[in-house]
């Protein structure tokens, strides 16, 4: 799933620990239909139909607008991903994280690390200085994974 110049064959592999998984592949941003149609279906799976995916038409245009899509792929299947889009905040150019979505097969294993780490070198090669999201700080293992993991200042 894709940004604004990049080479859509351009990948690269995160190893995770053996124990955990073998090898996963970040793909820089591409525009691939078969890419976002998982997408969807991933949101679908995680947070059920009726909250509402991000859908085809709003995946697709993140290319033009610098906002990211980005996922992870076990074997050519994306196990998750991550959307984030362009913002003002304050009078402050922001970047806000909209999903990080991982199939529950897959939880646990740094994938959604590994994704906020690409968007976190994403936004400063595109002069973004902050990510900001929200999230349900009742959802532990959701505070623990934006808080502590990811270093969030509250």
């Amino acid at each position: 799933m894709a940004a604004p110049g990049a080479d859509p064959d351009s990948t690269r592999d995160v190893s995770l620990p053996r124990d955990r998984c073998a090898w996963f592949r970040l793909c820089k941003p591409s525009t691939s239909t078969s890419d976002f149609e998982q997408a969807i279906q991933i949101q679908d799976i995680i947070w059920g139909k009726e909250t509402g995916s991000i859908p085809y038409s709003v995946l697709k245009t993140a290319t033009k607008i610098k906002a990211l899509a980005i996922g992870a792929f076990q074997n050519n299947t994306l196990v998750g991903f991550l959307y984030s889009a362009p913002g003002l905040w304050k009078n402050e150019l922001i970047h806000w994280s909209y999903r990080t979505a991982i199939l529950p097969t897959h939880q646990n294993m740094k994938i959604g690390h590994s994704l906020k780490l690409f968007q976190k070198e994403f936004c400063k090669k595109n002069g973004f200085h902050s990510i900001v999201w929200s999230f349900d700080p009742l959802e532990t293992r959701n505070a623990h994974f934006n808080i502590n993991k990811n270093e969030t200042i509250i």
